[in-house]
């Protein structure tokens, strides 16, 4: 056997730069398969030991604390911890205070490693249960910052998915550039073989021994390249992005040469048998026509595929399920995109050639001829840059867009770029529960931190069935600053428009750095009053004189600042009434904190006593702020009904001729107070007007646009009619919510309810205000948007897209070249026959040159148009995929780094030049070679 092949090796020399091609093309797909793989596999445990480096400690740490034996609990909690986490890597700290013992469990950031998030995840979930369970009996436990952590670490299980989900994108597209490249430069090696083969075939070798002997050749060659290739790029990615872990490591290195090694042999083997088949057929237009039926059917299954794949694709439900045509539905559609696009490269030589053949000259004319000529074969590399540049395209627009679409999600879900939680879901007590004078400032203003009121609620009503809800009421003037989203997902300014309301009230004058007292004339009037007093068998006795009837009066004031913040201001008690006689004049004084300007938005007259009263009338005639009078309203304010047992208090009730009420007055005929003993009768006061809020309602609700809502709180409700709908409100997850303008929410809300619920979150559009947050309310809970720390993992998932589309411009302009020099090969004849008729090497060298020039234009142009088609096709919601915690009714606004894009085509373009003039100098060399020999 060696005596019969010795030939056929010993000839092999002729074929040494061919040789070096396939081994350099194996060892750059390696290269670029063992970067990808060690992006996906490696890079992803980097990303997250950093993630959780930088993450806030009570953003990873879940606390438990139980009282007990604190030795014997801690045993038992720690059991819980090994039955919860099983081998994953969990930090315990044990403190211990008095009969309290107090866990601290979070993830070891130096051990933890991708697989270990979903067990993570879980037991993270398991154990505060499971710890309750343990401790029933010692009076349970409490836990602290479970649902923090847990959706955190839910976010960091869904980005880690989302490479692993991207990881067969770029490595199907080195697959099919490389498949093609090394399929043609097979076919080189073969038809550099013609005379090895044939001398094979005199002495008696079969096909199958001949391709067998191709596969050998391929495996030496293929090995060696993608060894080298798989060990450079490996070993470069890794010392930038993977985890010090050799073993994975010494994995992708083998894996990555492995598959490039198998891809080079089946593509050669390939090549061969295609040749020998090919040269069996009976007549070269037979063949032609055979091959061309051959080329449309499979180009139109190759486009049936991907518009499956790609209908696939847009399934979230099938991409999650690991569809195996979803997860390749890129790569498919620009392999289909690029095969088609490069079908219409000969008609358009043809056409070319046929107009430049009507116009005098001969470098234009006849290039054209030989281009039109030699179209199929400058289809492939016309295909595989079509590949190379649409993946360009759609790699830069799925990172400019995915970095678009996480900054929106973390704005929209997140409600702005950071957010303090300074207080508790409690109702209002007093001015105790505003917000810190740092965040109602004007400092804080200017920098556009917002306090934001969060209610939870029900609704139910005709239009919409019973559920719960979230409601985020937060000053709609800033919301442009705060959400600088795409206007088809949340347009602000429409928003603005149709939450924002002036608020009737009372302006109680300039901002203060210091409290004020607040000062409320009141003039009251009792006809009668009636105390009855019970006897030792409890029969009522005589009543007492009305002297002796102590009633008193109390007012609280609801003030409300610029952004919302609102505080009850309770007064002293007045003196007890006058019965009986002329009205008499009281001054109730309460404490303006700092800050404002404030507004009086609503008052409460509240009556307590022993006696009935008849004839009652309560009128406040002046307002003034440490000694300066206020300007009461011109219109009377009503009774807020639903807010209180009004027990028969009537505003502005007019009980006599000629009395003229102002514009805070109550009046009764009756009011029973001796059978209400240590409680009383109150009323609130407030402008008159429509108490209904203007929301935008979440699709999720299923609100339409003029549906009025009921929403029922703990502390809160109120009525709430629908101006309109958005894919999902600002600070939810995307679920069912409200948004309303705080201020007019404020109204509603104290309008129907007697306590409502203090704000306790604040808002700012700006990293930088992280500070001012900080020094403002040093208690406070800085949180960020959770999808930062999905931003590392999404920029793996363009990284790997980039190494694809590298790779695929690697391949075609390699193929790009190899076709050029096989059709200058093949047309070696012709150059003398044009020489003899006049034709310079110079002419020569540019007529040759038409044809891997146009080649290389029409690939940029139609690349350029297949990636904004595949962008516009997969793009959506390969960026979705890439931030799985982002709301589902999010648009994803498509928008390309045209820059990027153009860098991209540049390179393209610069190599397509490069090769185009080593081609044409090439050529020049060989022709004016021929020329000498002619003469």
């Amino acid at each position: 056997m060696l005596d019969a092949i010795r030939p056929w090796l010993l000839r092999s020399r002729r074929r040494t730069a061919l040789l070096l091609v396939v081994t350099l093309t194996a060892a750059v797909l390696a290269a670029v398969a063992g970067v990808t793989l060690t992006l996906v596999l490696q890079a992803p445990t980097t990303d997250l030991r950093n993630a959780l480096r930088d993450l806030p400690a009570a953003s990873q740490t879940l606390r438990i604390e139980a009282s007990g034996d604190g030795p014997t609990q801690d045993r038992a909690f720690r059991s819980l911890v090994t039955r919860s986490f099983g081998d994953v890597p969990v930090r315990v700290r044990t403190t211990v205070s008095g009969d309290t013992t107090r866990w601290d469990v979070s993830p070891d950031p130096a051990r933890i490693t991708q697989d270990d998030l979903v067990a993570l995840h879980a037991g993270f979930e398991r154990l505060p249960a499971a710890a309750a369970r343990q401790f029933a009996a010692d009076g349970g436990t409490t836990t602290q910052h479970a649902a923090t952590v847990q959706e955190n670490t839910a976010v960091l299980v869904g980005a880690v998915a989302a490479v692993r989900a991207t990881a067969p994108v770029p490595l199907s597209i080195v697959v099919i550039a490389g498949a093609v490249a090394l399929f043609l430069t097979g076919r080189l090696l073969v038809e550099g073989r013609v005379v090895e083969d044939r001398l094979l075939r005199a002495r008696g070798a079969s096909d199958t021994r001949i391709v067998g002997l191709a596969g050998i050749e391929a495996l030496v060659v293929g090995a060696i390249g993608a060894a080298v290739g798989s060990t450079a790029g490996t070993l470069w990615a890794a010392s930038r992005w993977a985890a010090a872990d050799s073993t994975s490591t010494g994995r992708d290195v083998v894996v990555a040469a492995a598959s490039v090694t198998v891809l080079t042999v089946a593509a050669t083997t390939a090549a061969a048998a295609w040749r020998g088949h090919s040269a069996d057929a009976r007549t070269s237009g037979r063949a032609s026509r055979v091959a061309a039926v051959r080329a449309a059917a499979v180009v139109l299954l190759l486009d049936l595929v991907a518009a499956v794949a790609v209908w696939r694709f847009g399934s979230q439900r099938a991409g999650v399920a690991g569809d195996p045509l979803a997860v390749i539905a890129p790569a498919v559609l620009l392999t289909a995109l690029g095969v088609t696009g490069a079908l219409g490269l000969p008609a358009l030589l043809g056409v070319l050639a046929r107009v430049s053949g009507r116009r005098p000259g001969f470098v234009r004319p006849v290039g054209l001829r030989l281009a039109a000529g030699d179209g199929r074969r400058l289809s492939v590399p016309a295909a595989l840059l079509v590949l190379a540049v649409a993946s360009g395209v759609l790699s830069t627009t799925v990172d400019a867009s995915t970095r678009g679409f996480l900054q929106d999600t973390g704005r929209i879900a997140h409600g702005a770029a950071v957010r303090a939680d300074v207080g508790g879901p409690v109702p209002l007590d007093g001015a105790s529960d505003l917000l810190p004078l740092g965040l109602r400032d004007q400092r804080a203003i200017d920098a556009g931190v917002r306090p934001v009121l969060r209610l939870s609620g029900t609704t139910g009503d005709a239009t919409q069935a019973d559920g719960p809800v979230a409601v985020v009421g937060v000053d709609t003037a800033s919301l442009p600053a705060m959400l600088p989203v795409a206007p088809r997902t949340f347009d602000v300014q429409r928003v603005v428009r149709g939450l924002r309301a002036d608020l009737p009230g009372v302006a109680l004058g300039a901002a203060r750095k210091a409290s004020s007292t607040l000062e409320i004339g009141v003039r009251t009037s009792i006809g009668s009053a009636n105390p009855a007093t019970a006897g030792i068998d409890g029969a009522d006795t005589a009543p007492r004189t009305p002297a002796h009837a102590d009633t008193r009066l109390r007012a609280v004031a609801w003030v409300v600042d610029r952004v919302g913040d609102v505080a009850p201001l309770r007064s002293s008690p007045s003196g007890a009434l006058r019965i009986g006689s002329s009205p008499a004049a009281q001054t109730l004084q309460a404490t303006l904190p700092p800050g404002g300007p404030w507004r009086l938005a609503a008052l409460d007259l509240a009556l307590q006593g022993g006696a009935d009263l008849e004839d009652l009338d309560v009128d406040v005639q002046s307002l003034a702020v440490s000694g300066t009078r206020v300007v009461l309203p011109s219109r009377p304010w009503t009774a807020a009904a639903p807010a209180y047992d009004a027990s028969g208090l009537r505003a502005g009730a007019v009980a006599e001729p000629g009395h003229k009420p102002g514009p805070f007055d109550v009046r009764a005929e009756r009011l029973p107070l001796a059978s209400q003993p240590g409680s009383g009768s109150a009323v609130r006061l407030m402008p008159a007007g429509d108490r209904v809020v203007p929301v935008i309602a979440s699709t999720a609700t299923g609100s339409a646009v003029g549906d009025t809502i009921a929403v029922d709180g703990a502390w809160a409700s109120f009525r709430a009619r629908v101006v309109a709908t958005a894919p999902t409100v600002p600070g939810t997850d995307g679920g069912a919510a409200y948004l309303a303008d705080l201020p007019t929410l404020d109204q509603a809300v104290l309008a129907a309810s007697q306590r409502p619920q203090r704000v306790r979150e604040a808002w700012a559009p700006h990293d930088d205000d992280r500070s001012l947050l900080t020094r403002a309310a040093p208690a406070a809970t800085i949180a960020e948007p959770s999808t930062g720390l999905e931003s590392g993992f999404a920029r793996l998932v363009v990284l790997a897209l980039l190494a694809g589309t590298a790779a695929a411009l690697f391949c075609a302009v390699l193929i790009l070249a190899a076709t050029a020099a096989a059709v200058a090969r093949d047309r070696q004849d012709e150059a003398l026959g044009l020489r003899m008729v006049g034709a310079s090497a110079s002419q020569q060298s540019r007529v040759r040159a038409i044809g891997p020039a146009l080649t290389g234009a029409f690939g940029l142009v139609i690349g350029v148009v297949a990636g904004i088609a595949s962008a516009a096709l997969v793009g959506v919601t390969a960026v979705r995929a890439s931030v799985p915690s982002a709301p589902g009714g999010l648009g994803v606004p498509l928008v390309p780094t045209w820059w990027v894009v153009g860098a991209v085509v540049g390179v393209a373009a610069i190599a397509v030049v490069v090769v185009t003039a080593t081609h044409a100098s090439a050529v020049r060399r060989a022709a004016a070679h021929t020329g000498r020999e002619a003469r």
